[in-house]
């Protein structure tokens, strides 16, 4: 038996105004509620006889009691729109009609001030509220009042709404001993006045000179300001703190970057940004200096929700599918730059990392969570990130002043190199090295010289995962492969670099300087007189320093395209001989390893600590046939992440590693990587979201790669990453014969050396040791690196 109304299947509307924070009520019911505890909230009561009838009289009683008692549910989403009632002065709070002295039930929402009833404007009420019983356009085809009606939006006459959005009368007489008795002096009205407010709080009580386009007429978010530019620009939209607290329940200084801007950039952007004339041409606006609204779209100086913030309907984004729709098919060569416009032509939805459907036609009525919706990118869908460079023409930073610019707030609203992408981070990022901290990483940008370069990078996977966790619906992402890589995500051994093995001789092998005959021809040791044993055979054997050194080098190629992975360089890695005929080079002769990099290219990037240059791996022109550009340097897919049951409805596309598998007898489909795939590369923070969630010394600051591969292989076994279940390390360096004549070994230890594997006959393939060549071919490379493997497959022990 149920105990309390709420507990019945009759309780829906009650249940949706039960809150945690702030966004929960955003979520669920709009920006004109907040969640707040209610069981201090009082108001006065009628009584009865004992036959119902009113007697003279009222008694003081909770709201809490009047619904039966709140059932362990304290907070409630208040409405605090147009018509709530309202304390104008949130600094002298005193006496309230609700007997309440927070913040939140006294204020106004983001889209309404309070407005007092005997002082400042007070001839902006309404003294009736609209009866007519037809719809609006009804009432407009019958002229049924003297003004026209909006037909969609808050404006529209809709029964029992006010008459006008914007009142324009003074408080009835008659209301006012009633009100008075119950001290409420001021309800909210529409309109802010952002440019004579100096603290949140005058939000609340200062009255727009003029209403016009003043509040959020149409889908009630919250109001800009118009205008260029202006630190305070979107203060008054609705924005939350880390507890999910509205900002405006705290007292702050306008404009102050270190606060209220911190979380209001972020969630926040203008409809301004789409005040541009072939977007406008397309009928973004249905309002015109607060003209009749007869079409769905919106009104300039109002707020839209950045990608990660929390939202009530898809229109609420930034862009909504009816903003990229508009964009896509506008001509702004020279108005916008490239990356901007992709920005708003990559329409978001008011979306929920989990799944709206468990199955074909089955609702997920035990995982979905309507608090859970934020503005975002579908799963299945691309995106793009673009990074900044000397030479962009879209702005992460200014770099005169090391500031994030943010259009409208320290940048003119419509500059041509505006990024509107820097939302999505904003509060967790910053264009000042010396900011850099746990909490906050460099912004996606590389500019200056290449020891300010090499400072910047650093940090940059954190940012490019804030971003792009924030802008996907299930939190989860994967860099697109570049399109002369085949594009796409489908992960595929193909898909990383050719690395011929033959071209590791050169560090194999010291330059051949046989003083005593015994082992004239380069890259052999004869067995004559035993000489693979003595120094005349100048193969090698790598030390721990050795094999690491160019394990990172090798390792590091295999994310080209990316610009901020730095690439170690000769100045790390350099040939011993030239590979013909093992002649050495000079000691100060800096040759890198043959189909790699050209060394005559600028480095990008400088370590200062190590004196030592380093390329940035998205400038490809740095790479030497048959190198190519593996990834793409800026699309990016939303994707469902393995490790988990997928619905029945699910796509390969939509999987992370671009590949959907049954999981064993069951059936159960998941996202997986196929044999041979490197799951090193796949989990580096700059490729995908499924590496997160380590301590940053985890990370291996110049790739994003997760530094201990033994970390590597626990991960794939919680996430089952490999569809076989099966996976091992490469093989590239490993203790391996030396050769004899160059086509048969010594099966003894004294003629085994750590080298690298670069012969394809028997001396690197053999029953004693291993198909080690074969295997290295089929794609397991490097020692560092954990691959995907058959499950038949079985990799021999290093000896």
């Amino acid at each position: 038996m149920p105990d309390h109304d709420t507990e019945t299947d009759g309780a829906e509307c009650q249940k949706s105004h039960f809150c945690s924070n702030d966004n929960d009520c955003y979520r669920q019911l709009g920006f004109d509620y907040t969640c707040q505890n209610v069981t201090g909230a009082t108001t006065n009561w009628p009584q009865s006889d004992a036959n119902g009838n009113e007697v003279i009289g009222t008694v003081n009683k909770s709201l809490i009691s009047i619904v039966g008692g709140s059932n362990g549910q304290s907070k409630r989403c208040a409405y605090r729109g147009k018509g709530a009632p309202c304390h104008s002065n949130l600094n002298a709070i005193g006496t309230t009609f609700n007997n309440s002295s927070l913040p939140g039930l006294l204020s106004c929402s983001s889209t309404s001030m309070c407005q007092s009833f005997s002082s400042g404007s007070n001839s902006r009420f309404n003294n009736r509220i609209s009866r007519f019983a037809n719809t609006p356009v009804a009432q407009n085809s019958a002229n049924a009042a003297p003004t026209a009606s909006d037909t969609v939006g808050l404006g529209a006459r809709i029964l029992g709404r006010p008459y006008d959005f914007y009142g324009t009368t003074t408080l009835p007489s008659p209301s006012s001993t009633g009100l008075a008795a119950n001290n409420l002096a001021a309800i909210c009205i529409p309109g802010k006045n952002i440019a004579a407010s100096t603290k949140t709080y005058d939000l609340n009580s200062s009255a727009p000179v003029s209403r016009v386009d003043s509040s959020d007429k149409i889908l009630g978010i919250g109001t800009t300001m118009s205008g260029s530019q202006s630190p305070k620009y979107l203060n008054a939209c609705p924005a939350t703190d880390s507890l999910g607290i509205s900002i405006q329940q705290y007292d702050l200084n306008l404009g102050d970057a270190a606060t209220i801007n911190t979380v209001t950039a972020a969630q926040n952007l203008s409809t301004n940004l789409l005040d541009i004339a072939p977007i406008v041409a397309q009928n973004v606006f249905s309002s015109t200096s607060g003209s009749q609204i007869t079409s769905i779209g919106y009104q300039r100086n109002a707020c839209l929700r950045a990608p990660g913030a929390s939202c009530f309907s898809d229109m609420d984004c930034a862009p909504s599918e009816f903003i990229a729709n508009k964009v896509r098919v506008s001509t702004l060569t020279g108005i916008l730059n490239a990356a901007e416009k992709k920005y708003w032509e990559e329409d978001l939805i008011c979306g929920n990392p989990d799944y709206k459907y468990s199955a074909t036609g089955t609702l997920n009525t035990a995982g979905f969570n309507i608090k859970n919706n934020v503005c975002c990118r579908d799963y299945g869908k691309t995106f793009t990130v673009y990074t900044q460079d000397d030479s962009s023409d879209y702005h992460w930073c200014d770099t005169a002043t090391s500031t994030i610019k943010v259009a409208g707030v320290n940048n003119n609203i419509n500059s041509y190199n505006r990024y509107s992408r820097v939302h999505s981070a904003y509060d967790k990022m910053t264009c000042n090295t010396a900011e850099v901290s746990t909490t906050k990483s460099f912004a996606l940008s590389l500019t200056g010289t290449a020891i300010a370069k090499y400072a910047q990078q650093a940090t940059q996977y954190k940012t490019l995962d804030t971003v792009n966790s924030r802008t996907c619906c299930t939190k989860n992402w994967v860099r697109s492969f570049d399109t002369t890589n085949g594009g796409g995500h489908k992960w595929l051994q193909s898909k990383m670099q050719i690395i011929d093995k033959k071209n590791f001789i050169t560090l194999n092998w010291a330059p051949n300087n046989d003083g005593d005959g015994t082992n004239p021809t380069p890259y052999q040791c004869n067995s004559n007189a035993s000489s693979y044993l003595n120094a005349s055979c100048e193969m090698r054997d790598f030390s721990p320093a050795d094999t690491e050194l160019y394990l990172r080098y090798f390792g590091g190629l295999e994310l080209s395209g990316i610009p901020q992975v730095a690439l170690l360089t000769e100045d790390h890695v350099k040939r011993l001989n030239n590979g013909a005929d093992g002649d050495g080079y000079s000691p100060t002769a800096k040759v890198p390893v043959a189909e790699t990099i050209n060394h005559t290219t600028t480095k990008d990037f400088y370590d200062a600590t190590n004196l030592k240059g380093l390329l940035s791996a998205g400038n490809t022109n740095a790479l030497v046939s048959p190198m190519k550009k593996v990834f793409s340097e800026n699309e990016f897919n939303c994707c469902m992440p393995s490790g988990q049951e997928v619905p029945d409805y699910t796509t390969p596309e939509q999987c992370c590693t671009g590949y959907l598998a049954n999981s064993g007898a069951n059936t159960t489909l998941r996202c997986c990587l196929q044999d041979f795939t490197d799951m090193t590369v796949y989990l580096s923070r700059y490729v995908s979201s499924e590496g997160r969630g380590l301590p940053d010394s985890a990370y291996d600051p110049n790739t994003g790669y997760i530094k201990d591969p033994g970390v590597v292989e626990m991960l794939a076994q919680q996430k089952g990453l490999c569809c076989s279940g099966k996976f091992a390390r490469g093989v590239a360096i490993r203790k391996l014969p030396i050769p004899i004549d160059g086509t048969t070994w010594v099966n003894q230890p004294n003629a085994w050396t750590k080298r690298f594997v670069y012969l394809s006959n028997s001396v690197d393939n053999n029953t004693e040791f291993g198909p080690i060549g074969g295997l290295y071919d089929a794609g397991l490379r490097w020692n560092n690196h954990v691959y995907c493997i058959p499950k038949t497959l079985t990799i021999p022990d290093e000896k």
